[in-house]
C-alpha cells in the first residue's frame, strides 16, 4: 500500500506540472479548446480576401493565476478568461461547405511569407452580432465590424504586423504581454489597460511559419480595475471573431461563439484529481487480484 501511494503521489505531481500549463499552451486543438470549424467553412467564414485556412477555437479559463509586477494586474485563480484561437489547416471547397472558392490559394500567403503574420480578436458582448457570410471565399456579405457588429463595449486585441521570424520563434510557448497599447481598443469607449489581455502561440521551425495561437482576456480583471466604465463586458455565450491577416494587408475573419459558463475547460486541480483517483482504483483493483 505505500508503494501505492507513493506511485500516486508521483503520478499526481507529474500531471500537476503537465496540468497546470494544460489549458494555455498556444495549442488549443491540444489543450482541449472549443473546434468551431475551419475559418474558410460555410457558417464559420465572415469576410476577407487572403483565403487562410485555420480551425478556429474557443474557451472559457478559469484557473490561470499569473502574476504581474503591479499585484493589481495579477491574474488570479478564480477569474473568468475569455480564450480565442486557431491553428492553421488547409481545407478544400467541398470539405469546407462550398462550390469553389475564389482568390488566392488557401494558406498561399503564409506558406509564401511565414512571419507576416498579424493575429487578432474581438471578443463580443451579449449584444454582439457577428455573423458568416453566406457567397464563398474570398467573396464576402459576413458582419465583422468592431462598432457595426461587436457593438459597444466588444474589445479587440492584436499582435503587432511586424514580428519577425526571430521573435515568433523566441516567443513560442511563451505567455506574451501585448507589445503596444493601442493593439486592445474597445467600441464606444475608451481602451482597456493591456495587462487584462496576453497572447500565446506555437512556431512551427521546420517550416518557418506560425502554427497556432491563443488570445486571452480577463474578464474578471477588467470588472477589477475598469471602475470609471459602466458598459457592457465580453461574456462567456457571446460570438467572437478571429482574424488573421497578412500584416496590414488581406485577412480572413472566422466567427465563434464562445462556450457557455457550464462548458469551461477543466481547471488544472480537477484534472489532476481525476487521474489521481483513476489510478488510486486501478491500483487497490489490482492490490485485490493478488
Amino acid at each position: 500500500m505505500t508503494r501505492l501511494i507513493s506511485i500516486v503521489f508521483a503520478i499526481a505531481l507529474l500531471c500537476t506540472g503537465l496540468a497546470a500549463n494544460a489549458a494555455v499552451t498556444g495549442a488549443p486543438d491540444l489543450d482541449g479548446w472549443v473546434l468551431a470549424g475551419n475559418s474558410l467553412d460555410n457558417g464559420v467564414y465572415v469576410r476577407g480576401t487572403a483565403n487562410y485556412g485555420y480551425d478556429c477555437y474557443s474557451a472559457v479559463i478559469t484557473d490561470l493565476a499569473v502574476t504581474d509586477p503591479d499585484a493589481v494586474y495579477s491574474w488570479l485563480s478564480g477569474d473568468t478568461i475569455l480564450g480565442v484561437g486557431g491553428k492553421f489547416a488547409d481545407t478544400t471547397a467541398a470539405e469546407a461547405g462550398w462550390g469553389a472558392f475564389s482568390g488566392p490559394g488557401v494558406n498561399s500567403l503564409l506558406y509564401g511569407d511565414g512571419d507576416a503574420i498579424k493575429i487578432q480578436a474581438k471578443f463580443g458582448t451579449e449584444n454582439s452580432d457577428f455573423f458568416a457570410s453566406t457567397l464563398a471565399p474570398s467573396a464576402s456579405n459576413g458582419g465583422g465590424s468592431l462598432d457595426t457588429n461587436g457593438k459597444a463595449g466588444a474589445i479587440q486585441i492584436r499582435s503587432t504586423a511586424y514580428f519577425q521570424s526571430q521573435n515568433w520563434a523566441a516567443g513560442s510557448g511563451v505567455l506574451q504581454y501585448l507589445d503596444k497599447p493601442d493593439h486592445i481598443v474597445r467600441s464606444g469607449a475608451s481602451a482597456p489597460d493591456p495587462r487584462v489581455a496576453r497572447l500565446i502561440w506555437t512556431w512551427d521551425s521546420t517550416n518557418s511559419r506560425l502554427d497556432s495561437w491563443e488570445i486571452l482576456l480577463n474578464v474578471s480583471l477588467l470588472e477589477r480595475v475598469d471602475s470609471n466604465y459602466a458598459g457592457l463586458y465580453p461574456s462567456a455565450g457571446s460570438l467572437s471573431l478571429l482574424t488573421v491577416q497578412n500584416r496590414d494587408g488581406a485577412y480572413t475573419d472566422g466567427v465563434v461563439r464562445l462556450p457557455s459558463p457550464n462548458t469551461a475547460v477543466p481547471e488544472p486541480m480537477a484534472i489532476v484529481l481525476g487521474i489521481t483517483g483513476l489510478g488510486s482504483v486501478a491500483g487497490l483493483r489490482r492490490l485485490r487480484k493478488k
